[in-house]
């Protein structure tokens, strides 16, 4: 007679080609059960529906699929963004009787292994969505990984926490350095007998202009792009036709709104390189010229 287990395994098979490949660690985890929750399904693989019956049967393993309480919903719920709307999914019906069929399972004592088919396991609906849900019910859910390492899903969740911190932190670095890059730039234009009028006017996301001037009554639009030593790009191959593209429509409004349509303007950039606090190269770049028109 089974014992009751409080776990099971979540398995992707994204990058798998053949089963020969898999069956040793179903066998070495003592799997009783593959369920699949995939939404599509690849006919030619080793791991299609009929392919993988065909496989488990041998080894006295089962095979459902849970398509329709698990696969259907994960492309119901799924945002424009890639994640899951999580409570969506977890009042969903359908997903609560695939939860429920896999709690009736653990307790039998069967040892489930869930298929998925996201390369990402950090990103996958077994992960945020059904391995969130079963956590806070007091089971252990394992997540395999491509190279057959576990991860619990506490694990990854602490995985994921630290590439989010690491984002943010990065995010802000950028942040900081653009704001020296554009200090040290504001300062040169000065030094030069620029006039500065605005900073960072910003008419949506995407089309900001960093520094607005203006000396012998010509207004300049000038873009600043700040790198550091280590970065292979430099600033001047930061600044592409999509961003200009972003600039034109930011200096019309800019223009419009402070009635200024009459008055001749020009594109400058300012590349800065940063070495440390105050060590660094600055190249400025007067008028830019690019095709698309620029009178406004």
């Amino acid at each position: 007679m089974l014992l009751p287990v409080q776990y099971l395994y979540v398995i992707s098979v994204h990058s798998r080609t053949l089963f020969s490949d898999f069956i040793p660690f179903l066998r070495q985890k003592a799997i009783h059960c593959i369920v699949d929750i995939r939404y599509r399904q690849d006919a030619s693989t080793d791991f299609s529906p009929v392919s993988l019956k065909q496989h488990l049967k041998p080894y006295g393993m089962a095979y459902l699929s849970f398509w329709e309480e698990f696969g259907q919903v994960c492309e119901e719920t799924r945002k424009t963004d890639g994640a899951f709307d999580e409570e969506k999914a977890w009042q969903d019906e359908r997903f609560l009787r695939g939860i429920e069929r896999l709690r009736a399972g653990m307790e039998k004592g069967y040892v489930i292994a869930l298929t998925d088919a996201e390369s990402n396991p950090m990103k996958s609906f077994s992960y945020l969505v059904i391995g969130r849900w079963l956590e806070t019910q007091g089971y252990q859910v394992w997540h395999v990984l491509s190279d057959n390492q576990v991860k619990s899903q506490s694990e990854l969740e602490v995985r994921e926490r630290q590439h989010h911190q690491n984002t943010l932190q990065r995010a802000h670095a950028a942040a900081m350095m653009g704001r020296t890059g554009e200090d040290i730039a504001t300062a040169y234009l000065q030094q030069q007998g620029y006039g500065i009028l605005d900073r960072n006017w910003n008419l949506h996301k995407g089309s900001e202009l960093d520094i607005v001037a203006h000396r012998d009554g010509i207004l300049h639009f000038v873009e600043v792009k700040t790198r550091s030593t280590a970065e292979q790009i430099t600033p001047e191959q930061a600044i592409d036709a999509q961003k200009m593209r972003h600039i034109f429509n930011a200096i019309k409004q800019y223009k419009k709104e402070n009635g200024l349509q009459g008055i001749q303007h020009q594109i400058d950039s300012i590349a800065v390189v940063l070495r440390g606090k105050d060590d660094y190269d600055l190249k400025m770049y007067e008028d830019i010229q690019y095709v698309e028109t620029r009178r406004y």
